[in-house]
């Protein structure tokens, strides 16, 4: 299982990219730009530039939650304007349908199946009905698991979330060889539900 120790090597291995704002928050902005948010919720919010990138944005306020304490002790330095969590996606710490945005950032692929119903149930409790739930993740056009950096990795068609509708699946393509395995392990989706 992923651990806060397992959080802070990732921050550690990915120093040069805590600042980074990536294609996916762009892509996502650009979807939602029409959109009156002012709760934003990112879960596995790294050190917070992308839940920082959107909240100037769309005007929000924004609380972000990961298991590294290096990354949130990092966002709360650099975002002292929104909210930061040292945890996991098992308690949320706000309000029921409180929030218009909730982003899975790069997280629940690291979840077994159990976790992953669990952690699903709970983010979208938080969703205010009418809004919306996003999460970036590996494609799933293949749902193996592998191994990856001695982690299981569970790949997933997120498509048919009971009590979300699906309005975009957006695939990408990493330029970053170094983490690659093969083709399979190069692509990425952002997926945008609203909630029903």
């Amino acid at each position: 299982m992923y651990s806060n120790q397992l959080a802070n090597n990732y921050f550690d291995r990915n120093k040069k990219s805590k600042d980074k704002v990536t294609i996916y928050s762009i892509y996502l902005y650009n979807l939602l730009e029409n959109e009156k948010l002012n709760n934003i919720y990112e879960i596995g919010c790294f050190t917070g530039s992308q839940l920082g990138y959107l909240c100037m944005n769309f005007g929000a306020n924004g609380t972000g939650i990961d298991l590294s304490s290096k990354s949130i002790e990092y966002a709360r330095k650099k975002y002292k304007n929104h909210k930061f969590i040292c945890g996991d996606a098992s308690n949320l710490q706000v309000d029921n349908e409180s929030q218009d945005l909730v982003i899975f950032g790069f997280c629940l692929c690291l979840m077994n199946d159990d976790h992953y119903k669990n952690n699903m149930k709970e983010a979208l409790m938080k969703v205010k009905s009418g809004k919306y739930l996003s999460i970036i993740d590996f494609d799933s056009e293949s749902t193996d698991t592998c191994v990856r950096d001695k982690i299981a990795i569970h790949k997933r068609d997120h498509s048919d979330i009971p009590g979300l509708k699906l309005l975009e699946k957006k695939i990408f393509y990493t330029d970053n060889k170094k983490h690659s395995y093969d083709t399979i392990y190069e692509r990425y989706s952002l997926w945008l539900f609203k909630k029903k």
